[in-house]
């Protein structure tokens, strides 16, 4: 019984309550409606009017013109890029030619003196028995040497055939470098010339070099001359190398003690086509 009675009473008071509900809210609608003000109906804009010059004008606003119209943006100045060089090629490093060895000059061998030849030996008496010389008849004569059948006489040795000196140069194609006694360094004179030559050669690439040295000495020593010459015409073309000359276009010729006027010590430089 009390399990039917509990539902049945909130119910009760669920319905008690709206209906409290309803008569406040029928109550309070007339108050609320007398206290909300009517609302003002807005009024109307007055019409445009258009005057005689074109204008439109606006009863107790004045005239006012129509807007002007939006002038488009300038056109971007567009600048042609200028065109960008390419960069020249790279310069590949020239591959220098190795200097040919140099070349030594054939030296003559020095002949060596003949050993003179002993003389004859004394002919022998043509029998085995020695000479009786009898009492009175004098000294006995000797008996006269057998004679030997002539030799021929042998041929004289000729003399080294010596090699002629070089022929006269233009002076204009002469350049001298003076040595030292018994050196083969080039003093700074010397280098000033050969870097003359070397301009002189750089200006033209057919040019050619013939360097003629020379070396001072007695004729029983000309084999140290000529490796004096030889000396001082290496050093010579050695500079001219470091100074762009490639050795290809130098000759050396060592020609000892040859020399015909002063100085004996030199290099003759010879510009040759």
């Amino acid at each position: 019984m009390s399990r039917i009675a509990v539902p049945f009473a909130f119910s009760t008071v669920r319905w008690i309550a709206v209906a409290a509900m309803l008569v406040f809210a029928g109550a309070s609608a007339p108050v609320l409606a007398a206290e909300t003000p009517a609302t003002a109906q807005p009024e109307p804009l007055p019409k445009p009017v258009r005057g005689a010059d074109g204008r439109i004008v606006l009863p107790d606003q004045g005239a006012f013109s129509a807007p002007k119209p939006i002038e488009a943006p300038p056109e971007p100045r567009i600048s042609v890029p200028v065109p960008v060089k390419a960069p020249p090629p790279p310069r590949l490093p020239v591959v220098m030619e190795a200097p040919p060895p140099p070349v030594l000059p054939a030296i003559e061998p020095i002949p060596e003196p003949r050993a003179a030849e002993p003389p004859p030996p004394p002919a022998k008496p043509a029998s085995g028995k020695s000479a009786v010389v009898k009492p009175g008849s004098g000294p006995a004569k000797a008996p006269a040497p057998a004679r030997e059948p002539a030799k021929e006489p042998a041929p004289a040795k000729e003399p080294a055939a010596q090699k002629a000196p070089p022929p006269p140069v233009p002076a204009d194609r002469l350049f001298r470098v003076d040595f030292a006694s018994a050196s083969a360094e080039v003093s700074a004179p010397a280098a000033t010339v050969i870097a003359a030559v070397a301009e002189r050669m750089k200006a033209s690439e057919t040019l050619r070099l013939e360097l003629r040295s020379y070396a001072s000495g007695k004729p029983e020593k000309a084999r140290e001359a000529r490796r004096l010459s030889l000396a001082r015409g290496l050093a010579v073309r050695e500079k001219l190398e470091a100074l762009g000359v490639r050795s290809t276009r130098v000759d050396v010729r060592a020609l000892g003690s040859q020399a015909l006027d002063e100085p004996l010590d030199r290099v003759d430089i010879v510009l040759v086509d």
